[in-house]
């Protein structure tokens, strides 16, 4: 890999991107759907049965906020590789494995998240010395404060 920090950044906005349009179509979807099921309330449109479709609307409003939920992880590991965190790259490449199973886009990028975090530049690159907490000035060795 001739630049791994190019690599790293174009992958962190790729994460970024795709996990952004996930959280945007989730969104879209949820008020969508509670449009629609809010002018059927009101139109008087409804089953004989009441407690079914009260129950489906709860189901089918879920399937949005998984979509949301499922979004976030993908934004911390951008976020994360834009900053340069070891933690980053554990999240981006279990992330890359599951993008792996939706094709076609998911899996080219699955696949270039391994290409780039399992290169040994980019693997020292996301786990130098900023990764480390900040120690405070007045932590001695062990950890504790010093007395003086």
């Amino acid at each position: 890999m001739n630049d791994p920090a190019k690599h790293i950044r174009l992958l962190a906005v790729l994460h970024l991107v795709v996990a952004g349009l996930q959280l945007l179509a989730g969104v879209v979807a949820l008020l969508f759907l509670t449009l629609v099921f809010d002018w059927v309330r009101h139109e008087g449109i409804d089953a004989p049965n009441d407690d079914l479709p009260r129950f489906s609307r709860q189901l089918i409003l879920a399937l949005p906020m998984v979509l949301i939920a499922l979004s976030l992880p993908g934004i911390a590991a951008g976020a994360g590789l834009l900053r340069r965190r070891g933690w980053a790259r554990i999240l981006a490449m279990v992330l890359g494995g599951l993008y792996l199973l939706n094709a076609p886009v998911g899996t080219a990028l699955g696949i270039y998240t391994f290409w780039v975090l399992l290169d040994d530049d980019a693997t020292r690159l996301l786990s130098g010395p900023d990764d480390a907490p900040a120690r405070r000035s007045g932590d001695n060795a062990r950890g504790g404060w010093d007395e003086s």
